[in-house]
């Protein structure tokens, strides 16, 4: 039932009682146990699709045919109107044009069949911006260049440098900071809190929101007249903490060049910034900087300088208002907000997305449906997946033991024994290896828990692009060889039938074919058995028609895999070199 839309009309709802704590649940089947009162039901929730900087467009689908219309403004009064779509359809889809760059809108989708009518929650949207969009992602651990794929997509292992990192993007700030973080402490961080009086002093609005439950000592080496607002702790039964670590950089600039938004897994702590594993994602993109705005505003309660506690909401008090999918320079990038946006469902979807390949790296795994979810990719779909969580948090946990029973020795623990540090990702890699399926990486501050999900401010981001992906990958791939584990090509990458190798077994010269090619550029790459990417090549579909030969190849003795991708293709076989 995941990711299927919410009825908003009164239900019929069939389901098994059981008792959960001192109260009782009720668990539907299927989506077939909620049976809808009236006539026609919205069955998937409204979504935007081809998302520009002049528009988008709004789905959805409803279970009998109606007559569709929106509702929509750059609030959430609606104020702008209506637009008619389709009649007598079950898939509408309805336009949005003529919009600003970056611009906001505020969307109700409904469709009506008589005098019966389906209605959507109100959902927020929003264009395309003119930023560069270009993504830098940061790792404070080493990496393994060697399975880069192009060959110039290295990671970027900076070490003990995380803190001149920021530094040097939050110097960049011209008109508004504005930074929510979970722990903030004074030691080895003095070049963050510099360049954070640095940028007040020189006229930049300067806010923050940190967590009302640490110390925060960091807070006492800023300027005094730097307005923070802590998060609540009380009741300690209904808030969580405040477990973002992101800020916003000049969000609202007319030039849309200037935003940046960072985002990933580092407190601003000294161990945090040189020895424990975390990674910094900054992305420039306007409009993800709104998005995330929105959401330090509804934390902030307002959006002036200072802030009105009286008006700001935590926890469990906020709402699902952001806009999720970003259009950044043709690149999609969803982002999720803990707890409003159930963001465990997007973690769920997002290891349901998997083809071919998962990878993950977190602290803390105890969700036994994300569990589930990792075991049912491998036991039932075939994907290969390797992951590691650290084990201070998960050591003898039933999600350990339960992907373990299929995943054997590819399911490690963090060894603190020889690595230093504690593992503190959040990530998650999906068929990075695979162009033409949606490779993506997830990552953010939300570790996968309850707790995260239900009551800490957390922040995620999925990121639809391959070399994101397997800049990652190279991440993980040193993480988990560190560790006594041994990542590499697996046995399901000999699944072809399109792909012709000759001869096979090799000496000199490989010659390979393809029929029925779609007509596209294509990456030939061989990779050694550990995942290293050892040639690459690029051709077109019709040069693989024809047939394509490496003659003189400087190859050692040895199995390789031949990877051929494109943007709708994927075709792989192993080759020996004799």
């Amino acid at each position: 039932m995941v990711g299927t839309a919410i009825p908003t009309s009164n239900i019929t709802l069939y389901g098994l009682v059981s008792q959960f704590a001192t109260q009782y649940q009720i668990l539907p089947r299927d989506i077939n146990d909620l049976v809808t009162s009236s006539g026609i039901a919205i069955t998937t929730t409204p979504h935007p699709l081809n998302i520009t900087n002049n528009g988008f467009f709004v789905a959805w689908n409803t279970n009998i045919p109606g007559d569709a219309f929106i509702r929509y403004g750059n609030t959430p009064n609606l104020e702008l109107g209506s637009i008619a779509g389709g009649t007598g359809t079950t898939s509408p889809v309805i336009a949005i044009s003529g919009t600003d760059a970056s611009e906001l809108f505020y969307v109700q989708a409904f469709s009506v069949d008589g005098n019966d009518t389906a209605f959507s929650a109100v959902k927020s949207y929003i264009t395309a911006s003119n930023s560069t969009g270009i993504i830098k992602t940061y790792f404070n651990r080493p990496v393994d260049v060697n399975v880069a794929s192009p060959f110039s997509n290295t990671a970027q292992y900076i070490s003990l440098a995380f803190d001149d990192t920021l530094k040097a993007y939050i110097d960049r700030a011209i008109n508004t900071l504005d930074i929510a973080i979970y722990s903030f402490d004074a030691t080895n961080t003095g070049l963050i809190s510099a360049a954070i009086n640095d940028a007040y002093n020189r006229g930049v609005q300067v806010r923050i929101v940190a967590d009302g439950g640490n110390a925060n000592a960091g807070l006492a080496n800023l300027n005094p007249a730097i307005p923070v607002l802590l998060s609540p702790t009380t009741p300690v039964s209904y808030y969580g903490i405040m477990h973002n670590k992101f800020f916003v950089i000049d969000a609202d600039h007319p030039d849309a060049t200037k935003p940046v938004v960072m985002s990933g897994s580092t407190n601003w702590s000294s161990d945090q910034l040189t020895v424990d594993r975390n990674n910094l994602v900054f992305i420039q993109d306007q409009s993800l900087a709104k998005v995330y705005e929105m959401e330090f505003e509804e934390m902030w309660g307002g959006s002036g300088a200072q802030p009105v506690p009286a008006n700001s909401k935590f926890g469990p008090d906020k709402q699902d208002n952001t806009p999720h999918e970003i259009n950044v320079a043709g690149t999609l990038v969803e982002s999720y907000f803990s707890p409003s946006d159930n963001t465990n469902n997007q973690i769920l979807r997002t290891i349901n997305s998997a083809n071919y390949e998962l990878y993950f790296a977190t602290l803390v795994f105890t969700r036994f449906d994300l569990a589930y979810g990792v075991e049912e990719r491998v036991d039932v779909h075939g994907v290969y997946a390797a992951g590691i969580m650290d084990d201070s948090t998960n050591g003898s946990g039933t999600s350990f033991l339960i992907m373990q029973g299929v995943m054997g020795n590819n399911m490690l623990l963090f060894d603190h024994a020889s690595q230093p540090g504690i593992l503190h990702h959040k990530y998650l890699i999906v068929d990075q290896a695979y162009f033409g399926s949606d490779p993506l990486v997830l990552t953010g501050s939300h570790n996968w828990s309850s707790t995260a999900n239900l009551r800490n401010d957390e922040n995620t981001l999925i990121i639809h692009s391959q070399l994101q992906a397997n800049q990652f990958y190279q991440e993980f791939h040193n993480l988990f060889n560190s560790n006594g584990g041994a990542v590499g090509i697996s046995e399901l990458f000999d699944a072809t039938t399109n792909l012709v190798v000759y001869p096979n077994p090799a000496t000199t010269a490989i010659g390979m074919k393809m029929n029925d090619v779609k007509d596209e550029n294509l990456a030939v790459e061989f990779l050694s058995l550990d995942g290293k990417v050892v040639i690459e090549k690029s051709v077109t579909g019709q040069q693989m028609e024809e047939g394509v030969s490496f003659e003189n190849h400087s190859l050692s003795k040895g199995v390789y895999v031949i990877r051929i991708t494109g943007k709708l293709t994927n075709e792989v076989r192993k080759v020996v070199i004799q």
